[in-house]
């Protein structure tokens, strides 16, 4: 990839990419492992959900402020 590229236009790149995906595109073993990556994820969410490390990460947004956009997933939370 061109390192001249502006942070602008890589997210363009990226965004076109995504719409003008077909999920035909996607070769067959990369959706199903990515399904397979997926469940890894939300399982170690679970799992994790209780780790001391969790509140202070929620407690550090919080000093940080912005605006609610993102799901703290099994916190009911928006941060």
């Amino acid at each position: 990839m061109n390192k001249e590229k502006k942070p602008v236009e890589l997210t363009k790149i990226i965004a076109n990419f995504i719409v003008e995906t077909k999920a035909t595109d996607i070769p067959s073993d990369v959706y199903e492992h990515s399904k397979v990556a997926f469940l890894d994820w939300l399982g170690c969410t679970i799992a994790g959900m209780n780790n001391p490390l969790v509140d202070k990460l929620i407690r550090y947004a919080d000093v940080m402020g912005g605006n609610e956009h993102a799901t703290i997933l099994c916190h009911n939370l928006k941060k």
